[in-house]
């Protein structure tokens, strides 16, 4: 059903038993390090480091006990108490929380492996960079929670919109290009970064290729973008509080190559939510599907 079901799922129970004492259930699970993880059963004080496991686990009606100070959504996440940044951890205050289980992202926090397992608690880090790995994800944190029925229902329901949606899709998309960051600085998100799988899912199709300075994106200038001259250009700019970012398409027009874009000569530009479709994978997978939909779709949707 998933792709990566046979290394992430949860592959033994054992008991944990000690002589006159409640025998207290542990799974092991192989994360996106390699690792076997022994965690407890229904762990009750999780400590998220990254916001796509705060808003998973809230869906979940799990929620967390400590979470990085990014992660706005839902409103109640508001009342978890912050532990830092992702990108800055702050140890001593995830000691303070007594986890019984930390979830982060591999991408981000493989290399702070070594201290974060000073802090006693179980550590899992995964990674969501596709549509497939967010149901993936959620399969496996239901499972992990306890709270399968809540996961099947999350599933369902993306699952549910995404067949509609795709019921409209034409057989062939456009040609498109994704710009990450600011016009003095951007990147371009290729097929295998969440945000590309987005524009791939949905027919899109991506205009980016060469080596990749991070996974999942790759350095393109101007000039080689306007060979390529795609039908559409969406433009993300992540930012520490999205609320007060300037726009994404801010500065480009400063460059004679812009206006002689077919896209920009078409109105075809799109500036995109950096919550959803770059900061914060998850559940909302669907809204950004949706919402994608609509700017490569106009005439569809």
């Amino acid at each position: 059903m998933f792709k990566n079901r046979n290394l992430l799922m949860i592959v033994t129970l054992m008991a944990a038993l000690t002589l006159g004492a409640v025998p207290v259930l542990a799974k092991t699970i192989t994360d996106e390090t390699g690792r076997r993880v022994e965690i407890p059963d229904n762990p009750q004080r999780i400590v998220a480091l990254t916001p796509w496991v705060v808003e998973l686990l809230f869906d979940l009606n799990h929620p967390p006990v400590g979470r990085p100070s990014s992660a706005v959504y839902p409103k109640e996440a508001l009342k978890v108490p912050a532990h830092g940044t992702s990108y800055r951890l702050n140890y001593e205050r995830i000691l303070a929380m007594q986890p019984d289980l930390i979830i982060g992202n591999a991408n981000l926090h493989t290399s702070q492996l070594p201290q974060l397992e000073t802090i006693g608690a179980p550590v899992l880090l995964f990674n969501i960079n596709s549509y497939e790995d967010v149901l993936e994800k959620t399969q496996i944190l239901g499972e992990i929670t306890g709270h399968t029925e809540e996961a099947a229902a999350i599933i369902e329901n993306i699952k549910e919109r995404f067949a509609k949606l795709q019921q409209k899709l034409p057989e062939t998309g456009p040609t498109a290009v994704i710009l990450v960051g600011s016009s003095e600085a951007f990147s371009v998100a290729k097929e295998n970064s969440y945000i590309g799988d987005i524009l791939a899912t949905l027919g899109g199709r991506n205009i980016a290729t060469g080596p990749e300075h991070r996974p999942g994106f790759t350095k393109l200038s101007l000039e080689y973008i306007a060979e390529a001259d795609p039908d559409v250009i969406f433009a993300v700019k992540p930012a520490r509080n999205p609320r007060e970012a300037s726009s994404a398409l801010e500065g480009y027009d400063k460059n004679p190559l812009w206006s002689s874009l077919k896209a920009v000569k078409t109105g075809r530009v799109y500036e995109l939510d950096p919550v959803i479709f770059f900061m914060n994978p998850g559940p909302r997978v669907i809204d950004a599907l949706e919402q994608m939909a609509a700017y490569l779709y106009p005439e569809v949707f």
